[in-house]
């Protein structure tokens, strides 16, 4: 910490070029303001997401994934019901 104090806890007119410097580096999360086992992280990511290809498994929207799903008659009337509600809304907004 600096001889001065913490430059957050004064007020900002009181500021000095190296005040504003520190909190600006503190406030940036820029490199010199990391710790080691930071580097690397873009605001809350790890290096490496977790949410990757994974190449044991097909493709989430794949034939192999979707065969064999039976679709409840309900689904498929409500999904038809939001469909023709979105073209009429549609159809509506561009002809007015």
């Amino acid at each position: 910490m600096q001889v001065g104090g913490d430059p957050t806890l004064r007020d900002q007119a009181t500021w000095t070029a190296e005040d504003r410097k520190r909190v600006t580096d503190m406030a940036s999360n820029w490199a010199g303001e990391r710790k080691p086992n930071q580097e690397g992280y873009t605001f809350f990511q790890s290096p490496s997401p977790v949410t990757g290809e994974q190449q044991d498994m097909p493709d989430f929207f794949s034939k192999e994934t979707l065969a064999g799903q039976d679709v409840p008659g309900i689904a498929v009337v409500l999904g038809a019901i939001a469909v023709i509600g979105t073209v009429t809304l549609l159809v509506g907004v561009v002809s007015a």
